[in-house]
This record gives structure tokens, C-alpha cells and sequence, in this order.
């Protein structure tokens, strides 16, 4: 037992002395090596110590743990005692025994049986004890760790640091050896794609001149130190200067941090090469600098674009600046300095061009296109057949100069208009550009429908200014009131570089009104003149007292005070302007007047007194302008000089008392300008005055007007409000109206009383106007008196008078009926008042067949009243009354017919109305006196009857004016059509020259290409539009429709881009056909009869004489047409049939032709037939109707 306790004694021993004895040795050999290799100690001495306590301390500690308790003796007795220690149980029975048996039982310590019997016990109980627990191994279990773990960190330095450690032990076991450490830098260079650069002295580097050699620096053994030096040289045996180089961050490429070296090759040869940290070994590169090619020479020239019309021009040797129009061509011929292996032409934006070169290698030409307006660059690249090229070539700053997009202003009309449907709207228009106008268009939108343009001015040398008017007839869109017109005029230049240059003026608003708006609207504007040349006359009198003040103060005191002075300064400024404000500038009130005078033309309503007043305004104030003012101003200026010139003033002098009368010649003149200037301001004055009487009638129509149109609305609400009152008081009595109901009553009955006097105010002014009006113009004058006496008659002032009172005593009944006579009384009248003479002739046709309806409506209403007065039952006051209401509707036709301008029509309705009237005071006086009834009423009969066939023969003139209006019409549309497709034929002929001069079509012919297949589609299309209006007049129809199938052919070849003369012959024919059709509308007509003797003066203008479109287009035009028509067939079939005598080997195009004269020959009979059947039909109705209504024959 004791046996196994000492063998395991001795083998736990061993494990911690040998474990910790080789951590110590492990540990201390690597925390030398560390140090060693941190502070790089190559000091043999240091490194001998260094060693020494390395292995000084494994020797202890291998003496203390290892070797000196393995060495201790280990007997029974101290086994014994230790297990005694362990286990105090044994009572120490063990130790004695162990001691016995070593003294093998001597009888000198004691019995010797007694001793074995102990011996024996001894052992008994050993065997119960197990020696591990005797002697455990766990104390010794984290030294033999320790050991292990020292084993494994030596082993990972040994593995990852192989060399290092090698290093280290040997120089730990042989310090004062030569054992260097390994080397931690090894620089390399690396070019920028990553690749190594290898060292070879027998191929130096080369490089051009200037360029920059970019290279990198690496560590092969980890990262860089802290410094990375370069060293360069200019030959082997200068000395070298450093360059420290700065690091660059690793990138995704490299791993490992890098320094970047940048050499710039500015002279050489030049040796270079890297150090740092521990490394200087790297050896020395050598870099060659050569010069690289250059351009020796060049020429530049710049060709501008073809639509320029500019010649080339070469640029001054030396320079590089190119400029030159987009689009321009630019030719660079140059020459390098040595034989060249390529030359690529580059530039910003562009891509790399390859350039041919000459024989020897050194000279060449490039082309480009200048194609953007921002500053460019373009170089050539040149390498040398070594392959060398400049690293900063020569540079050719290249600006493209942008043909700007034209200007164009709408100067006519500066703002949107308000114009009627047939109006001629001057257009004025100025248009510029830097090269030149080819093409001004009149765009224009009806409402939502699509955009319609049309050239208006053409150039066959582009314009670089021009300034252009015409006049826009309205007529031809054929626009209705309520219409909005938006149209721009857009210019086009001769660019044909890039996107189409057109530019857009502002767009103008055309608003269409019917004539009857318009004309209350200039109306208007002539009215607010009125008030504005009112104000005008009130400013220069005011002036004028001023003046003669001025005047008086000189004149009696000697001098003028300091105020005075000053009010003589602000009169000559104040009368100054007031000259520009009469005639002085585009806001003047004589452009005013001249713009309203135009636009009264422009709009055809015509208005002869209105015309000659404004014109003879705008004259006067003209004239005033020239004449009165400069004059008027020069006496001013000449009294303020004057009286500058000798002021007797002291400077200590009161300025508001007057000076000392000194009648110097100087205030003796000064006096003299004032008082002939206070007779010009006078002058002035006067002119203005008449020239406000003149326009006066204009204020008193609109005030009339005004007036009528409140009295009817103020009606109207009156009668609202008095039914919603009385509809809670109507059946309550005056006790039974709460003091709110009788305080509306109230006030309901003073707005009637109220509007009760504002009609007789009405009745009154009226009045006055028919007198002041008799003399100027009898027409207004008589409609005043007459609306004077319709309000009179019909008892207005006198019925609401008489509402009012009903209102007040709650009759809201009568009241009621009343109120709503008042109402449409006054209604009417304003609806008659406002009415204008028609502007149109086909309104006054409508407004003429209205008027007969109303006369036939009152011939048959005065028939019954014959009856009536034959029938004694019928009561005198009924016969009066139908007699009132019958003259009334006769009053009102009066003034309708002055209106119209039908003086001797309205004189037979003023008639019959006044026979009606005393037919009413015959029923009232006397209704016995039937003779008298009936002369009266046979009277008034006769004048209706004159009546009605007066306005047959007015309608009749009428629709003969409107019918030769609408055959002008169609002969200006006619002549415009042969205009247009004249033009269209030039561009067409231009087009093709063009063509066959360059041989190919450009962008800009192409865009002249379209616009012209454009301009003849809608040839075409009015065409065929114009065609359908003439339904009933087959000839017309049928050449119209033939005109416009040839516009459409020649526009669909167009649009094919052909330019050929089939497409002329096309547009020729046309042409052809037009020509046919005005020279047969334009035939001169057979005298017509002189017109009815008993038609009036003022009317006869209205008695021209036409055919209308239609079924009444005169049977000559198209008899004429199928003349011509057929002669032109019959020249045709001439021309075929000597080309083709024997009529074989047609071509497609001969046999095309062919058929088409057998189709015209073939539709010519059958038009011919036809108009002989019209002819025969209407020779039976030859003979008029009435003698006053020829008719005129074929």
C-alpha cells in the first residue's frame, strides 16, 4: 500500500515540475523573443543577459519543482504519518506500525509480538483506504495545463511566425551570434491596374514629355510604414533627393494600403526608385523623356449654311477660336512635326474620328459640322509610328452662333376685339430677324375647332425687317355672333439647321358680336369721348381764368407775387399737357376718335353721321393741335420769360405782397402774351364746346336708353315685390294690417310715386331732346317726340301714379294690373329705343319681312274695325279704344321704318297712325257722325295700303342688294382661290429647280414641301365647300367640284414629294378652270331698267339689282361656263389627237387623259341639257309682276 502511495507521490511530483519547468522556459523564450524582436537589441551583451534570465529562471524553477522533490526520500514513517494527516481515524497506530516494522520488531522498543500484532492491525486497516484519495492529483492538474497551453502558444508562433521564432531561439541560445531579424518591408511597385512592375536595367521607361508616370507603392509583407520615401536622380552619380509620398486609402482592388507616386517626365534621363521602413533595397528604374508630336501648321475655314447665303471665310493664321453659325461645315488642314502613325480628330461630346494622312505620314484634313450653340472643344490626337502622343494637344474652342428664332409683333390690333362677322380687321404686323423673314402665316382657331393657317406673305429673298398691313375680311369664315376667334401670326426665317424656326407673335382675341352689339358699343366708347372732351374743355377753362387772373394781377399791380409766379410755371406745364392729352400720342383724343372712325368701317356699319363727326373731331383737335396750342404755348413760356428776365423783387421783400407798379417794357410784353394767350385758351374753348355739341346726340341717345333700361328693371321689381307683400295683406282689411304690413304698403307705394316721377322727369327730357335734336337731325328728333308721345298716350306717369295709391289703400289688384302696364310699356319702348339701323342686309331683309307682317296684322285688324263701325250695336268708347291700340302698333312701325332709314315708307305709317288718331277723337266727340268714322277710316286704309306695297318693294330692293352682296362675295372668293393656286405653282416650279440643282431634297425643302401640300388641301377643301352651297346650279357645281379634285390630286402628289410636271399640269388645271370660272361670273350684265320713279331718294341706294347663289345665279354665268368649258374640251381633244393621230400604243397617262375629256364631254352634254330645259321653263315668266320689279333675262 505505502508502495503505490510513493510510486504515485513521485509521478505527481514529476507532471508539475516538468509542466511548470516548460511553461517558464516557453514563456520566458517567448517574451524575450518579443522584446527582442520589438526593440530590435542587437547588442550582444543585452542580448546575453537577455538569455541568461531566460534560462537562469527555467533552471530554478526546474530545481525547485523537478529536480529537488524528486531527490527527497520518501520512508514508511513519513508516509505513514502523512496518511494519519488525511485520516485522523487511524489514532496514529499507523506511524508506530510503519516505525516497528522498520526497526523489524527490536526488542529494545518493546514486546515484539506486540509489535507485529500492531503491524498486523496496520495493515488491516490500509486496506480499506484507497490510495488515490490519499494523494490527489487535482492541484497538479491547472500546472500541467499551464504547460500545455505554453506548448500551444509556442507552437502557433512556430507555425505563423516561422522564420521569427527560428530567429529568436537562435538568438536566444546563441546570443552573441549573427542571427539578424528577418526583413518586415519589401516595397513594390504596382501599376494602377494592379499588375507588378518587374525591374529590367536593359529596357528603361519612356515617356513623352509632360506626361505624369502613376504608380503605386506596396508592402508584399503587410502594410506600409509610416513613411515611403522617393528617390530620384538625374544620372548614376547625382545625388539623390527624397520625396516623401503620400499615402492613398486601400481600395477595392487592393488589398493593402498603398502610396502613390506621380512622376512628371520634364527632363531625363531620370533614375528613381522607393524606400521606407526597413527596406532599401529596391534598385534604381530608369525613366527616358522624349518629346512627343506636334501640329506644325494649320489652316482653318468655315463654311456657313447654304440658307445663309454667306461665302466662306478662312481664319487668320494662328488662331484658334472657330465660330461660326450652327450647322456650318469647318475644314482644319494641318501638318505635325514628324511622320505619324494615326490622327483621330476628338472633341467633348463626340466621339473619336479617324483621320486619313498623306504619303509622308505628317499632313491631313478634317471636316465636322458645327452642330451644338455651347462652347466646345475638339483636338487632335497624334501619335507618332512609335506610339507616342501629346498629353495637352492643341485645343480648338468652337462656338456655334444660333440663328434665333424671328421676332414678330401684332401691332394691329393691340389687344382683343370686339368685331362683327363680316368685319375687315386691319392687321398690322413687324417681323425681324438677324437672317432674314421667308415667311409670315396668319394662324386662327374658331372656338374649340382645330387651327387653320394660311401664308400671307412670301419672300423669295428672306427680309431682315419688315413691316407689313392687310386687311382680314371676316366675311369669308363665315362667323356668327357669339363666336371667339383666337389668331397669332407666326414668322418663319430660311433656317433649315435643326427643328423648324417659327416664331409666335401674342395671340389677339376676335370676339364676334351681331352689328347691333358693336355698334352699342362704339357707341359707348363715344360717349365715355364725349365725357373725356368735356373734361378737357372744363380743364382748359379753368386754365383760361387762370390765365386772365394772372392777367389782371400784372396789369394792375405791376408784378407778379411769388405765388403767382409759380402758378404761371405749374399753367404753361398744365397747358402743355393738356395739348398731348387732345392730339398728342396713341392715348390722344383724336386717335381715340380716328380708331372709332375705323372701326365703324372696319365693321361695315355704316353710319355716315357718326363717321363725319368723328373724322371732323379727330380733324379739329388736329388742327387745334398744330396751329392754336404751339401758339397758346409760346405766349405762356414767353411771359414767364419775360418776367424772369426783369424781376424788381428784393431778396428781403414780402412774396406775398406785390411790387411797385413799374411799367417796364418787359412787364408791358409779358401782359401782352398773357392776354393773347387767354384769347387762344378762349379759342380752344369755343372749338372744344362745338365739337362736344356735335357728339352731344351720342350722350342723349345713350342717357335715353340708360333711363328707359333702369325705369323698366326698377318696374319689374316693383311688381315682384308688390305681389309678395300683397299676397299676405290681400284679403285684410286697412284695421286688420299689422304695423309692419302697412309700413311695406308704405314703402312700396313711395317707390312707386317715386318711379311715377322719374317717368315724367323722362317725358320731359325727351321732349327737350326732340327740340334740340330737330335742327341736326330730324330722324332722332322725331324718334324722341314719338317715344315722348307713346309715353303720353299709354298713360304711364298717370298709371303709376295711380299703382302708388292703390299700393297705399292695399289694392293689390289693380295695382297689380297697373304696375305690370307701367312695366311692359316701358319695356317696349326700351327694346324700340335701343334698336339700330340693321348692319347688315340680310338683317334688313329679316327685319323688312317682319314689318310686312306687322302691316298685313294691322290692315287686317283696321278691317275689323269697319265692320265694327258699320255696326251701330258697337259702343263709341270700344271704337275709340281699338282705335288707340291700332294707332299705337302704327307709331311704333313709324319708328322702326326711321330707324331703318325708310323715310317714305315711315311717312305712309306716320299717316295712316295720324288718321287713326282722329278717327279716336271722332269716336270720342261725336260717335253719331258716322261718315267722318268711315272717311278716316278709308283714309287710314289707303295708307296702309300704300304701306304694304311700299315695304314689298323696299323687301324686293333688299334682297336684290343682298343677292349682288353675295355674288361679289363669291367673286372675291373666287379671285382669292386663282391668287392662292398662282402662288402655290411658283413655290411648286422653285421647289423643283431646287431639286434639280442639288439633286436631293433638304430639310428645310421638305418643310416648303409640306406647307405647300398643305396650302393645296385646303384649296381642295374650300373648294368642294364652296361647291356644295351651289346645289341647285349644276354647272357651277360640276366645275367647282372638277377644280377641287385636280387641287386634291396635285396635293396628294405633293405629299408623295413630287414636284413634277404632272403635278403641275395638275395644279395648271386648276389654274385653268378657275380663270374659266371668274372670266364667265365676271361677264358684264344687260342694262337693267332705271329703277321705280316712285321708289324715294333715301331709299334708291337700296335698289342694286342682283342674282343671288343658288337657283338665282344668273343663267349667263353658266351659260358661259359650259361655253368656255367646252371650248377648252375641244382644245384639249385637238392637242390629244395630234399627238396620237392613229390612236394606238397609248400609254397609261395617254389613255388617263383620254378618259377624262370622254367623262368633262359626257357631263358638258348633260349640263347642256339641262340648262336648256331652265331656259325654256322660264320664258314664260319673262313679263314682271309689277313694274317697279324687272327681270332680267340671259
Amino acid at each position: 500500500m505505502l508502495d503505490n502511495v510513493r510510486r504515485r507521490i513521485r509521478w505527481i511530483v514529476a507532471c508539475s515540475g516538468a509542466s511548470l519547468s516548460l511553461a517558464v522556459l516557453l514563456l520566458g523564450m517567448m517574451a524575450a523573443g518579443w522584446l527582442d524582436w520589438w526593440l530590435r537589441i542587437d547588442d550582444v551583451g543585452v542580448r546575453v543577459l537577455l538569455a541568461l534570465a531566460v534560462w537562469g529562471v527555467a533552471g530554478m524553477t526546474c530545481w525547485r519543482f523537478l529536480w529537488g522533490p524528486l531527490r527527497t526520500s520518501l520512508s514508511d514513517v513519513f508516509l505513514a504519518e502523512q496518511i494519519e494527516r488525511r485520516y485522523p481515524g487511524l489514532g496514529g497506530c499507523l506511524s508506530s506500525a510503519m516505525a516497528f516494522r522498520q526497526a523489524q520488531c527490536a526488542a529494545e522498543i518493546g514486546s515484539p509480538e506486540l509489535q507485529r500484532r500492531i503491524i498486523a492491525q496496520a495493515e488491516r486497516e490500509l486496506q480499506h483506504v484507497d490510495a488515490t484519495q490519499i494523494v490527489t492529483a487535482r492541484p497538479v492538474r491547472s500546472l500541467v495545463l499551464t504547460g500545455m497551453i505554453s506548448c500551444t502558444l509556442a507552437a502557433l508562433c512556430l507555425l505563423a511566425y516561422p522564420g521569427e521564432s527560428a530567429t529568436a531561439v537562435r538568438r536566444l541560445v546563441w546570443p552573441w551570434g549573427h542571427h539578424p531579424w528577418p526583413q518586415t518591408t519589401v516595397l513594390q511597385l504596382v501599376r494602377p491596374d494592379g499588375s507588378l512592375v518587374l525591374w529590367d536595367s536593359a529596357e528603361p521607361w519612356r515617356m513623352v514629355r509632360g506626361d505624369i508616370l502613376e504608380l503605386f507603392v506596396e508592402n508584399a509583407r503587410g502594410r506600409l510604414p509610416e513613411q515611403v520615401w522617393l528617390e530620384t536622380r538625374l544620372s548614376a552619380e547625382g545625388v539623390p533627393t527624397r520625396e516623401l509620398l503620400p499615402k492613398t486609402p486601400a481600395s477595392s482592388r487592393a488589398a493593402r494600403d498603398r502610396a502613390a507616386l506621380n512622376l512628371t517626365a520634364i527632363r531625363g534621363p531620370i533614375d528613381f526608385r522607393v524606400t521606407g521602413g526597413d527596406d532599401h533595397s529596391m534598385p534604381w528604374h530608369t525613366l527616358e523623356v522624349i518629346d512627343p508630336p506636334t501640329i506644325q501648321h494649320y489652316e482653318i475655314e468655315i463654311t456657313p449654311p447654304e440658307y445663309t447665303r454667306q461665302t466662306p471665310a478662312v481664319l487668320a493664321a494662328g488662331s484658334t477660336e472657330i465660330r461660326g453659325w450652327l450647322g456650318s461645315r469647318v475644314r482644319i488642314s494641318a501638318g505635325a512635326s514628324r511622320p505619324l502613325r494615326s490622327v483621330t480628330l476628338q472633341g467633348r461630346d463626340r466621339p473619336p474620328q479617324p483621320l486619313p494622312l498623306s504619303d509622308d505620314g505628317r499632313r491631313w484634313t478634317a471636316h465636322f459640322l458645327i452642330e451644338k450653340p455651347d462652347s466646345t472643344a475638339v483636338w487632335f490626337q497624334l501619335r507618332d509610328r512609335e506610339g507616342f502622343t501629346e498629353r495637352e494637344p492643341l485645343q480648338f474652342d468652337v462656338r456655334g452662333d444660333i440663328d434665333a428664332l424671328p421676332a414678330v409683333t401684332l401691332v394691329a390690333p393691340a389687344s382683343d376685339q370686339v368685331v362683327t362677322p363680316d368685319a375687315q380687321v386691319p392687321v398690322e404686323i413687324d417681323a425681324r430677324d438677324d437672317l432674314g423673314v421667308r415667311e409670315l402665316r396668319l394662324v386662327w382657331q374658331r372656338g374649340e375647332e382645330p387651327q387653320q393657317s394660311a401664308p400671307i406673305f412670301q419672300y423669295v429673298e428672306p427680309q431682315a425687317a419688315v413691316h407689313e398691313t392687310f386687311s382680314w375680311n371676316l366675311a369669308d369664315l363665315a362667323l356668327s355672333p357669339g363666336d371667339r376667334l383666337s389668331f397669332r401670326v407666326e414668322a418663319r426665317d430660311a433656317c433649315t439647321i435643326g427643328p423648324e424656326h417659327v416664331a409666335k407673335s401674342a395671340p389677339r382675341t376676335l370676339i364676334v358680336a351681331s352689328p347691333l352689339e358693336k355698334r352699342a358699343e362704339l357707341q359707348a366708347r363715344a360717349s365715355e369721348l364725349l365725357e373725356e372732351l368735356k373734361e378737357a374743355a372744363a380743364l382748359q377753362s379753368r386754365l383760361r381764368d387762370q390765365t386772365v387772373e394772372l392777367h389782371s394781377q400784372l396789369a394792375t399791380t405791376g408784378g407778379l407775387r411769388s405765388p403767382d409766379r409759380d402758378l404761371l410755371q405749374r399753367l404753361e406745364l398744365d397747358q402743355r399737357n393738356l395739348s398731348s392729352r387732345l392730339s398728342g400720342g396713341a392715348a390722344s383724343l383724336a386717335e381715340q376718335a380716328e380708331r372709332l372712325r375705323a372701326e365703324f368701317q372696319s365693321n361695315h356699319l355704316a353710319d355716315p353721321d357718326t363717321e363725319t363727326g368723328l373724322e371732323q373731331l379727330s380733324r379739329q383737335l388736329r388742327e387745334l393741335t398744330r396751329t392754336t396750342m404751339p401758339q397758346l404755348a409760346h405766349e405762356l413760356t414767353q411771359a414767364g420769360k419775360l418776367l424772369s428776365a426783369d424781376n424788381p423783387a428784393a431778396p428781403s421783400a414780402d412774396p406775398l405782397e406785390p411790387q411797385p407798379a413799374d411799367r417796364s417794357p418787359e412787364r408791358e410784353a409779358a401782359a401782352q402774351s398773357l392776354e393773347l394767350a387767354a384769347r387762344h385758351q378762349t379759342d380752344v374753348i369755343d372749338t372744344l364746346n362745338e365739337l362736344e355739341s356735335l357728339l352731344a346726340e351720342w350722350r342723349g341717345q345713350r342717357d335715353v336708353g340708360r333711363a328707359l333700361m333702369e325705369l323698366a328693371r326698377e318696374q319689374e321689381a316693383l311688381l315682384n315685390a308688390t305681389a309678395e307683400v300683397g299676397a299676405q295683406t290681400v284679403a285684410k282689411s286697412a284695421a286688420e294690417l299689422s304695423p309692419q304690413q302697412r309700413a311695406d304698403l308704405a314703402r312700396l307705394s313711395g317707390r312707386q310715386r317715386r318711379q311715377a316721377e322719374r317717368i315724367q322727369q323722362l317725358e320731359e327730357q325727351l321732349q327737350q331732346l326732340a327740340q334740340e335734336w330737330r335742327a341736326q337731325d330730324e330722324a332722332a328728333a322725331q324718334a324722341a317726340a314719338d317715344a315722348a308721345q307713346e309715353l303720353q298716350s299709354a298713360q304711364t306717369q298717370a298709371h303709376a301714379r295711380q299703382a302708388a295709391q292703390d299700393i297705399a289703400a292695399n289694392r293689390i289688384g289693380p295695382a297689380g294690373a297697373l304696375q305690370r302696364a307701367v312695366q311692359e310699356t316701358l319695356t317696349a319702348l326700351q327694346k324700340e329705343w335701343s334698336e339700330q339701323e340693321p348692319d347688315d342686309t340680310e338683317q334688313l331683309v329679316k327685319e323688312l319681312q317682319g314689318l310686312a307682317d306687322q302691316a298685313a296684322s294691322l290692315a287686317d285688324q283696321h278691317e275689323q274695325l269697319r265692320k265694327r263701325i258699320d255696326n251701330p250695336d258697337v259702343p263709341s268708347a270700344e271704337l275709340s279704344q281699338q282705335a288707340a291700340e291700332l294707332r299705337r302698333q302704327a307709331q311704333r312701325m313709324t319708328r322702326q321704318l326711321e330707324r331703318l332709314r325708310l323715310r317714305r315708307t315711315a311717312e305712309h305709317a306716320r299717316n295712316a297712325a295720324e288718321h287713326l288718331r282722329r278717327l279716336e277723337r271722332a269716336a270720342d266727340d261725336d260717335a253719331d257722325d258716322v261718315d267722318q268714322l268711315r272717311q278716316e277710316h278709308a283714309q287710314a286704309g289707303e295708307e296702309l295700303e300704300e304701306l304694304q306695297r311700299q315695304l314689298q318693294q323696299d323687301r324686293r330692293t333688299a334682297e336684290e342688294r343682298l343677292a349682288r352682296e353675295e355674288f361679289e362675295r363669291v367673286a372675291r372668293t373666287l379671285a382669292a382661290l386663282l391668287q392662292r393656286q398662282k402662288s402655290a405653282i411658283a413655290e411648286t416650279q422653285r421647289l423643283e429647280q431646287e431639286r434639280l440643282a442639288r439633286g436631293q431634297w433638304t430639310r428645310g425643302q421638305l418643310r416648303s414641301l409640306k406647307d405647300l401640300a398643305d396650302v393645296e388641301r385646303n384649296l381642295a377643301e374650300e373648294t368642294q365647300s364652296l361647291a356644295k352651297t351651289f346645289e341647285p346650279a349644276a354647272a357651277l357645281k360640276a366645275a367647282l367640284t372638277r377644280i377641287g379634285a385636280s387641287l386634291q390630286r396635285a396635293a396628294d402628289r405633293l405629299a408623295e414629294r413630287l414636284t413634277d410636271e404632272v403635278t403641275l399640269r395638275w395644279q395648271r388645271d386648276a389654274e385653268r378652270r378657275l380663270e374659266q370660272l371668274i372670266a364667265a361670273w365676271r361677264q358684264p350684265e344687260p342694262e337693267a331698267p332705271s329703277p321705280n320713279p316712285s321708289t324715294p331718294p333715301d331709299d334708291a341706294s337700296r335698289g342694286e339689282t342682283a342674282e343671288p347663289p343658288g337657283e338665282s345665279i344668273p343663267l349667263r354665268v353658266q351659260l358661259h361656263l359650259l361655253r368656255n368649258w367646252q371650248a377648252d374640251c375641244l382644245e384639249r381633244t385637238a392637242r390629244w389627237h395630234a399627238a396620237h393621230p392613229d390612236g394606238t400604243n397609248l400609254s397609261d397617262e395617254d389613255q388617263s387623259e383620254l378618259d377624262q375629256l370622254a367623262d368633262e364631254q359626257g357631263e358638258l352634254a348633260r349640263l347642256a341639257q339641262d340648262l336648256a330645259d331652265r331656259l325654256s321653263a322660264a320664258r314664260p315668266a319673262a313679263a314682271p309682276s309689277e313694274p317697279s320689279t324687272p327681270e332680267r333675262q340671259p
